[in-house]
């Protein structure tokens, strides 16, 4: 084959392939609000009844939170990482935001004091998993 032959059929491919996951995930939806609704109505019920999780005969239903950080001032965040690189500056530094696990770290050995120039923010979502 050509490569004008080749590259006809991998764009057919693809159209084909963009074309059948949009129907599918259209075919999906209503299952996919569905089960988001459910999810819901458990966060409300754990959070009524003061739980954590709801273990099941069918699975479990828990809450998870997750952490996400972010640099505001970058110039006063990098001062303080190379200030401080021996005593945790060196984990949190690294191109694009924090890792989690070093703002977590520095967190816990701080009293929750952020590291300057920085915010987090937490997400918590109801998971389900089978038993």
């Amino acid at each position: 084959m050509t490569a004008a032959a080749l590259v006809q059929k991998y764009f057919e491919f693809d159209d084909y392939i963009k074309s059948e996951t949009k129907r599918f995930n259209e075919h999906l939806a209503t299952a996919k609000n569905s089960r988001e609704e459910i999810r819901q109505q458990l966060h409300a019920l754990l959070q009524k009844d003061g739980l954590q999780n709801a273990k099941t005969d069918h699975g479990t239903a828990y809450f998870s939170t997750t952490m996400t950080a972010k640099v505001n001032d970058r110039d006063t965040y990098l001062q303080f990482c190379l200030h401080n690189w021996d005593k945790g500056g060196n984990e949190l530094l690294q191109v694009g935001t924090p890792q989690v696990d070093a703002m977590k770290s520095y967190l816990e050995d701080h009293e929750g004091k952020l590291p300057p120039g920085t915010d987090v923010s937490y997400f918590t979502q109801v998971n389900v998993r089978r038993s």
